[in-house]
């Protein structure tokens, strides 16, 4: 539990700390390995599943420190996954007002997980 910490704090040190960043819309997408499957989280020491066609392990994030933009080039999906709280996705303004229920819409609750 103590290399898992001490790697979550590293990770974390990469992105300088934020509570908030920006990553590509492919971070996200089931054929790239998303972050919403809890499957990354297995794959923090135990290597990627990887079965998806264009899987990606890692991917570049964004964030912004004292309103200038950071680019961090490689940043581990499975270690972004196991610090992410939530994600926000923005909508355009017509498919806001067309489909009103997206707008408070819970994509995944991450059930308990058991790694093994």
């Amino acid at each position: 539990m103590n290399n898992l910490f001490s790697d979550l704090v590293k990770h974390y040190a990469k992105l300088d700390f934020n509570s908030e960043i920006y990553v590509p819309i492919e971070t996200v997408l089931r054929t790239k390995g998303t972050l919403l499957d809890v499957a990354r989280l297995r794959e923090i020491y135990g290597g990627t599943s990887g079965t998806e066609l264009n899987y990606k392990s890692d991917t570049s994030a964004l964030i912004l420190q004292n309103g200038h933009e950071k680019l961090i080039d490689s940043l581990s999906k499975s270690f972004l996954c196991a610090l992410t709280a939530e994600l926000t996705f923005c909508l355009p303004k017509e498919l806001e007002k067309s489909k009103a229920f997206l707008k408070n819409t819970d994509l995944l609750d991450f059930p308990e997980l058991e790694i093994v």
